[in-house]
């Protein structure tokens, strides 16, 4: 009786940190978009389809680089020494897939962002002309 009762202790214990951790791991509605800042100082604008405890999945991926060409979609800064523009992630020479796994240990924090943000106007701009 007294090791059922244990035993029974142990499945609670461990059920109820199972979860608080699934509790903890709140994946993000896959309709909007997050920045995800890494420590390193690089952004990334995507959809998180997946995550655990030591990734993050990110899909439909941009970023922003000092503007180098006229074909990618330009935010305008208000400083007019940074012109940024917004890269979507599959046109390197390398050609990476639309798609990108990000160690915990390098992310700093995410944010969810708005759908008025300059960030996701200049998305909408990108997926209206590649519809063309």
């Amino acid at each position: 009786m007294l090791l059922a009762l244990l035993v029974l202790v142990i499945l609670v214990i461990i059920g109820g940190s199972v979860y608080l951790y699934l509790a903890g791991q709140k994946l993000a509605s896959q309709d909007t978009y997050q920045a995800v800042f890494l420590i390193n100082g690089q952004v990334y604008f995507g959809k998180i389809i997946e995550q655990n405890r030591e990734n993050v999945m990110l899909t439909a991926v941009y970023y922003l680089q000092n503007k180098t060409t006229t074909a990618d979609v330009n935010i305008n800064s208000s400083d007019s020494k940074n012109d940024w523009t917004l890269v979507k992630l599959g046109s390197e020479f390398h050609g990476p897939t639309d798609q990108m796994v990000i160690n915990r240990d390098n992310i700093l924090f995410i944010e969810e962002l708005r759908s008025d943000s300059r960030v996701i106007q200049a998305i909408s701009q990108n997926l209206n002309q590649a519809s063309q």
